[in-house]
């Protein structure tokens, strides 16, 4: 399980039960990673916690879930279209993740 930058932001700014909630998200989606909504593919998807939306990569060949944003449902759109144009230097930093470690 690993997590990108701007989503650790995202959640090291967060408070209460929400950022409680969020925090045990890695373990349950190690045991199952394909929990959340797809969108638009098998391996992009979305988890909904306490009205935020939490969007994660599962790369299969890799055996890794990263972790890749946080929005609100306004915000949903820009932040899947965003996460959706760096696609490949997410894989990128995967792939290099796996060779580093």
């Amino acid at each position: 399980m690993y997590a990108t930058p701007d989503y650790q932001i995202a959640i090291d700014r967060s408070q209460g039960e929400y950022r409680d909630r969020v925090r045990k998200l890695p373990a349950n989606l190690r045991r199952t990673p394909f929990q959340g909504k797809p969108l638009g593919s098998k391996y992009l998807r979305e988890k909904r916690v306490k009205g935020r939306r939490i969007y994660y990569i599962v790369y299969e060949e890799f055996k890794i879930v990263l972790l890749v944003g946080v929005s609100s449902k306004k915000d949903q759109s820009s932040e899947i279209d965003k996460i959706k144009r760096e696609l490949q230097n997410l894989y990128d930093y995967v792939k290099s993740i796996r060779q580093d470690g």
